[in-house]
């Protein structure tokens, strides 16, 4: 059951890349201003970094114990070794929403200015 659950974690973050790969291919290839361009690159490298941030975050969590999720998303810096690496993925991971988000506003206001 533990190598299927490591499959399926590989299939997503090579199907996080290539969508990324397609978003960049099409921003770069179709005639957008160059501001939006830069910014769909950026929200795709964003979308692989969530991803991948999710992915180690769980990894790192199962091998913790005695924390909760919330302790190592939103808590302070544990002491326990093993937790400080899911510690350190919960961060990425919320500021790589914080950048998708960031991201998804300036689109927004790209999109708006051309009318």
């Amino acid at each position: 059951m533990k190598w299927i659950i490591q499959c399926l974690e590989l299939v997503g973050i090579g199907a996080s890349l290539f969508v990324g790969f397609l978003l960049v291919r099409i921003a770069w290839t179709n005639s957008y201003p160059t501001g939006q361009r830069i910014v769909m690159t950026l929200l795709a490298l964003a979308e692989v970094w969530c991803f991948v941030s999710t992915w180690r975050w769980s990894v790192n969590f199962r091998r913790v114990e005695g924390f909760a999720a919330t302790q190592l998303l939103l808590g302070p810096r544990p002491a326990d070794t093993v937790a400080i690496r899911a510690w350190t993925w919960g961060r990425h991971f919320r500021y790589a929403c914080m950048a998708v988000i960031a991201c998804i506003i300036v689109m927004s206001y790209y999109i708006s200015r051309q009318g």
